[in-house]
């Protein structure tokens, strides 16, 4: 299962998967990249020479309906910014070059026990996406 645009009320009660969404630190976060980090309250992924990702290992069963959301703040370049859950070979969340800022809001099926949430950008140095507000639940 997979929609967009849903609303954050459903998950009002439910506890949060994620440590420091807010991003006002790194901890909790693994960055496979030294130009990818969390400063300044959000998230930069940026591609040089390697894969760029984020990532964060979400504790629940699979098959749980999670609602992964977080702000687009800007991206640069013209590379692909993908979301993917279950690892860096994972489902992707998104089609990669329809990113538009803004709040996203993505509902899906967990699709192992402990899924891993990657943000990753690669493909052109340079290429580069800032993030914010990441938060997933179970709904």
């Amino acid at each position: 299962m997979l929609m967009m645009g849903c609303s954050s009320a459903v998950t009002a009660g439910n506890p949060e998967l994620i440590t420091n969404g807010d991003m006002s630190s790194g901890t909790g976060w693994t960055v496979a990249d030294s130009s990818t980090g969390v400063s300044g309250g959000v998230a930069t992924i940026t591609y040089v020479s390697t894969n760029a990702t984020i990532s964060q290992v979400v504790t629940c069963a699979s098959g749980a309906t999670l609602r992964i959301m977080f702000d687009y703040v800007s991206g640069t370049g013209g590379g692909l910014a993908y979301v993917r859950i279950g690892g860096f070979s994972g489902t992707d969340l998104q089609t990669p070059g329809t990113w538009t800022t803004g709040s996203k809001s993505i509902d899906i099926a967990a699709p192992v026990v402990n899924p891993a949430l990657f943000f990753i950008t690669y493909a052109t140095a340079g290429d580069s996406f800032v993030l914010d507000n990441v938060s997933v639940k179970v709904v």
